[in-house]
């Protein structure tokens, strides 16, 4: 998956001095969802099912994977890349060696080779084979207690499945092929004759049938190894990722769905389409019942025989979450290969806003006075007119197969970075290229708008700018140019960009010259970034978040109780931070918490205060006071949560001393908006809930 993630348009202030928060949490906190994640690996012994979620650790379900329950105690590595049930005894494969469970999962305890790389279990009546990542096989005859190598003649390279056919024991070896041994591992000799790919990622057996999931396509055997025929059509993907026995077919998992045989794999068919679009890296069978684990979609099942499938999640929410975008009462989350889910109740519940989405992998949202837009992976700009209730796509989409990595609505025109930058006048119904002075190959990762001014932020080649709507294009100041541009936010006169590998840069004269940080972390990896020069949030790759209140000059982490370090998308709603990680879902965080961190660090001098208003919440009018130190030319301004400037309460020279401005809000919803103070160089910002 690549590591630059895109910006969402957010604009004004996340950091607050007083804000409404919900005193229940007190720092960051995972929320219920979206629901689904990356399965490495499954397995089933009819009454039990263990699944490893990336990035989450184990999760069992004793209902066909209706609810799961994470069941990770004592294990001091959570990354399990493979499962063996034999008996009440549970096995795990992790970088750290063998753990086993004899209570169903409630506790781990170690169980050997704990400086090994497990990848692969094989139980074989008393006997339990462990294949590790680069040191053979290893055999225990006592249900795990001890292990003894058995690698006489087995290369030292991945050992990623075994498997049993008669009394006769295989393991398929990345990039060395099938070995076979005949005497319960003592000795091993390789079976590759017709298998054109030695890249071997799963092993099944079937009757007398023996199959070989390659980066090759899924070869075949009906000698016991000797020989192997090449794959036939009915798989386009010529990778395979997983393979598994499921009633009398053979399913194969690939990194665009699942395919089906029903004659011990002669022949393959396309199997679910639900699993269409999706990498399916993990396939089991539980009794009757058929399971499929994702690449990021969670775990899907089949409970007639494969003739329909759905997604079971309950419990799962380790989603990597690429895009968070606020609109209306909803906030929206676009996790990876998932499509899009909504909540309305600050992440306590999440529900699929997928309706009329064929792309899965949605990279950017944006959004007009009267409809939602996305941008998919693989080309397609969606809308929708009710909120994400229902979405279409009218167009073929700006470049066929690039993805749209973002978007931006300047009021009139939606503009789309993919490979360039493509504009279109009537909501994404048709598109025409628009980045003339852009090097052709340049990628465009993130798009900004200030005043009239258009900035697009490249892969590789810096930032440019545009002042007739994308026509033309200008370059910047070449010295960022080695970065991804990965995120941009503007605050008045300021662009700031958030750069993979750069940190955080800013200009005040639209490029010709950039700042960097003096103090703090100067390399950060950043991924997205919200909020203004006074109160800036970063999201980053390994770091978590970073808050500055000086303008980019200083930063600090701001990670109390958030578990993933990689943070892809921020976001605001209703007083509440949003962060949507990699493998660990969406966190949230009450805006007081950020505020308290930027009033102890004296980012706004004591000497301007602006108070909190009253009534609040307010029905439809308010009062907003503010003291000024010294006499000063003041902007107070409302904006919503997306950035937008609403109103404009204050824009003239006031004396020293206290202010009142009264504001009406007939005309406008309910909702969170930001107020901001503005006077002379110094600047605060505070939240206030419209409520009819």
């Amino acid at each position: 998956m690549p590591k630059h993630r895109i910006l969402l348009n957010a604009g004004i202030s996340l950091i607050l001095l007083a804000v409404i928060s919900n005193p229940s949490y007190s720092q960051w906190v995972r929320t219920n969802g979206p629901s689904g994640g990356a399965i490495r690996c499954l397995a089933g012994d009819g009454t039990h099912v263990l699944a490893s979620v990336d990035g989450d650790g184990v999760f069992l379900t004793t209902d066909n994977g209706s609810t799961w329950t994470a069941v990770n105690s004592g294990l001091t590595n959570t990354a399990a890349y493979a499962f063996a049930i034999t008996g009440a005894t549970m096995f795990t494969g992790t970088p750290r060696g063998v753990f086993r469970s004899t209570n169903n999962g409630a506790l781990w305890n170690t169980a050997g080779l704990s400086t090994y790389w497990v990848e692969s279990f094989c139980a074989y009546g008393s006997l339990l084979y462990a294949g590790t990542n680069s040191n053979g096989v290893y055999l225990s005859t006592d249900n795990g207690v001890t292990w003894n190598p058995a690698t006489s003649g087995i290369p030292s390279y991945p050992v990623m499945s075994m498997i049993v056919q008669g009394t006769t024991l295989f393991a398929g070896v990345y990039s060395r092929g099938v070995y076979v041994s005949p005497d319960s591992g003592k000795t091993w000799t390789a079976a590759n004759s017709g298998l054109g790919s030695t890249a071997v990622y799963a092993l099944v057996a079937r009757d007398s049938v023996l199959c070989a999931a390659t980066d090759g396509g899924v070869y075949r055997s009906t000698n016991g190894g000797s020989n192997w025929a090449a794959p036939v059509s009915g798989i386009p993907s010529r990778t395979v990722l997983a393979l598994a026995v499921m009633g009398a077919d053979i399913y194969a998992g690939t990194y665009n769905g699942a395919y089906r045989s029903t004659d011990n794999g002669t022949t393959w068919s396309a199997g679910p389409p639900e699993l269409a679009g999706h990498g399916v890296p993990s396939l089991a069978a539980n009794g009757s019942v058929r399971l499929a684990g994702t690449d990021g979609a969670g775990v899907f099942r089949s409970t007639d025989a494969g003739t329909t499938w759905g997604p079971v999640n309950s419990g799962l929410r380790a989603t990597t979450v690429d895009v968070l975008f606020p609109a209306g009462n909803s906030m929206f989350a676009a996790p990876y290969s998932t499509g899009i889910a909504a909540t309305t109740d600050n992440g306590s519940t999440w529900t699929p806003a997928n309706n009329g989405l064929s792309s899965l992998t949605i990279k950017s949202m944006a959004s007009s006075s009267t409809m939602l837009f996305a941008g998919s992976l693989d080309g397609k700009v969606y809308r929708s007119s009710d909120n994400g209730t229902v979405w279409t796509s009218p167009g073929a989409g700006p470049k066929s197969g690039v993805s749209v990595n973002a978007l931006l609505w300047n009021g009139a025109i939606l503009f789309a970075g993919t490979q360039g930058v493509f504009r279109s006048t009537d909501a994404g119904s048709g598109w025409v290229e628009a980045d003339s002075g852009i090097p052709g190959f340049a990628t465009v990762l993130s798009l900004a708008l200030k005043g009239g001014t258009l900035f697009a932020g490249t892969d590789a080649y810096g930032v440019y700018t545009s002042t007739n709507n994308g026509t033309s294009w200008l370059p910047t100041n070449t010295l960022l140019a080695t970065y991804k541009m990965n995120a941009m936010v503007v605050d008045g006169a300021t662009v700031f960009v958030g750069m993979f590998g750069g940190g955080v840069a800013w200009t005040t004269d639209d490029g010709n010259t950039w700042n960097g940080p003096t103090t703090g972390p100067s390399n950060l990896y950043v991924d997205c970034m919200c909020g203004t020069g006074a109160h800036l949030l970063v999201g980053t790759s390994g770091g978590g978040v970073y808050l500055s209140t000086s303008a980019g000059v200083s930063w600090t982490a701001i990670n109390q109780g958030l578990t993933p370090t990689d943070v892809y998308s921020l976001a605001i709603m209703n007083a509440t931070m949003f962060a949507g990680s990699y493998s660990g879902g969406v966190y949230r965080r009450p805006l007081s918490d950020v505020a308290g961190i930027a009033a102890s660090s004296g980012a706004l001098p004591a000497s301007v205060s602006l108070e909190q208003n009253y009534p609040n919440p307010f029905n439809p009018g308010t009062t907003i006071r503010f003291t000024l130190p010294a006499r000063s030319h003041v902007t107070l301004t409302v904006y919503n949560l997306i950035g937008q400037k609403v109103a404009t309460l204050e824009d003239d020279t006031r004396d020293a001393g206290v202010h009142e401005v009264r504001f009406d809000a007939t005309r406008f919803a309910s909702g969170v908006y930001l107020y901001r103070l503005r006077a002379g160089d110094l600047s605060a910002t505070r939240a206030f809930v419209l409520q009819r």
